[in-house]
């Protein structure tokens, strides 16, 4: 009997748990059915699609075993080739002059917040890709002139001019590193921007665990704080449009604070404390601001949970329109967790496939060139295909927030060194000059038996 009870309960649970799976996955079809946002239609599986053209000519993407393949013109070339767990990463920029490559090698076999990845750049369109050096996070600056990239291990910030990577020498001003003071966070990935060739925008935590954004003066060798968190366990991120630079500061999701977005017009001034608060909330968003792909809108993650829920359980894309200063909702997915800007095509990563935002999304045609994007600017939903009109929130301009501990002058003088990341009195220079990186090292090529780069007949 007592046998015989044991199996019902555990009938029980499996029942229950059966009902409670599928209530999940019939509330999930749902709402991918009910998503009014197009899916991105294209010759080659969603998942293996790792750059496509605004204009449709030119598209990146992997092919078994582990190859990175560039389609154009009815061509297929074979870009670079790596071990049976690899995977590729591109990054590109509005100039559409280079192409950054970030290959992962052991994606699956050894992940660590440490490992290191094969770094590439190749003209836009080409397929000759030229090694960098081993790190991550790779990121263009300058039109495309210079290329960025983490060390984790070093925990340094790396910058090489692209055009002198194929000379046999480097002098300083075409290659140095800024050494961070991150001790804690091995997962910390600095953000940077590089506004000109000698002010360089980054991010780094102290001893605390606070965040802050810094600016180095290379001529001077002087680093400043602009901004610092509030409180340990937010990060900071940067994104630039031109002359303006969008700060956003976001808690961790088991921090109780703020989400901040400010602006400020670095043509105008240097004075960070002259920044326009953008936005402010309650929730910890996710963040993932992109400013690059309208002059007017902003985008970001934003967390849409109830106040009461403890953990994440609805978040969209949104924007904030710069000149009515209104949030707008733009996605329905519910579970929305990044974006992407892939060449001027606004791009939602979400369970295996592209939700298009901006841009046209049926590529599944034989047209390689002259795609027109349509474009309207009487209503911004309507730029985004969605029927989703409604202004969920209305930012106060006038909000008063103490944003940083600001040491510039309205010049740009950074005259005073006062990060509070380097409590050391160490005399090392804030960023070191390289003479000399090593270029095409056949350690670069992953697997000596197949071509690192391969230009030639299409296949």
């Amino acid at each position: 009997m007592q046998l015989k009870n044991e199996l019902k309960n555990k009938f029980k649970k499996l029942i229950i748990g059966s009902w409670l799976f599928l209530t999940v996955f019939v509330a999930v079809v749902d709402t991918e059915a009910a998503s009014k946002i197009p899916i991105l239609l294209t010759k080659q599986p969603s998942n293996k699609i790792c750059f496509i053209s605004k204009d449709g000519k030119y598209t990146y993407y992997q092919k078994r075993p582990t190859t990175l393949v560039l389609s154009s013109m009815y061509k297929l070339i074979d870009v670079l080739t790596g071990p049976p767990e690899a995977t590729f990463n591109l990054f590109a920029t509005p100039a559409r002059k280079k192409i950054a490559i970030e290959m992962m090698p052991f994606q699956y076999h050894n992940i660590s917040s440490t490992s290191l990845n094969y770094l590439y750049v190749m003209d836009f369109g080409e397929s000759v890709a030229t090694p960098i050096e081993k790190g991550i996070h790779p990121t263009l600056h300058l039109d495309d002139k210079w290329i960025s990239y983490y060390h984790p291990l070093k925990k340094a910030i790396f910058f090489q001019n692209i055009e002198s990577l194929n000379n046999k020498k480097n002098t300083g001003e075409q290659a140095f590193k800024i050494q961070l003071k991150n001790p804690l966070n091995p997962y910390f990935i600095p953000e940077v921007v590089m506004y000109t060739e000698d002010l360089v925008l980054f991010t780094d935590i102290n001893l605390e665990g606070v965040s802050a954004l810094l600016l180095l003066n290379r001529s001077k060798q002087k680093l400043i704080t602009l901004i610092k968190s509030k409180k340990a366990g937010t990060k900071i991120e940067l994104c630039l449009n031109k002359t303006k630079l969008f700060v956003g500061q976001f808690p961790y999701p088991d921090v109780l604070g703020q989400s901040e977005i400010a602006m400020i017009d670095l043509d105008q001034t240097k004075d960070f404390s002259k920044m326009e608060m953008l936005y402010i909330s309650d929730h910890a968003d996710v963040g993932n601001i992109e400013c690059q792909s309208e002059k007017d809108l902003l985008f970001f993650i934003q967390n849409q949970s109830d106040k009461e829920d403890l953990v994440l359980t609805k978040s969209e894309l949104v924007a904030i329109d710069l000149k009515k200063k209104q949030v707008i909702t733009i996605s329905d997915l519910i579970h929305t967790t990044q974006v992407i800007n892939m060449d001027g095509r606004l791009l939602i990563p979400y369970r295996g496939d592209f939700y298009v935002i901006k841009g046209d999304s049926n590529l599944n045609t034989d047209k390689l060139i002259n795609i027109k994007i349509k474009h309207k600017n009487k209503e911004t939903a309507k730029n985004y295909k969605l029927g989703i009109s409604n202004i969920d929130q209305t930012v106060d301009t006038d909000m008063a927030t103490d944003l940083a501990e600001v040491q510039t002058e309205d010049d740009g003088n950074l005259s005073s060194d006062t990060n509070i990341l380097n409590n050391s009195n160490t005399t090392t220079p804030i960023a070191t000059p390289i003479s000399t990186l090593p270029k095409n090292k056949s350690s670069a090529v992953i697997n000596p038996s197949l071509p690192a780069t391969e230009k030639g007949n299409g296949k």
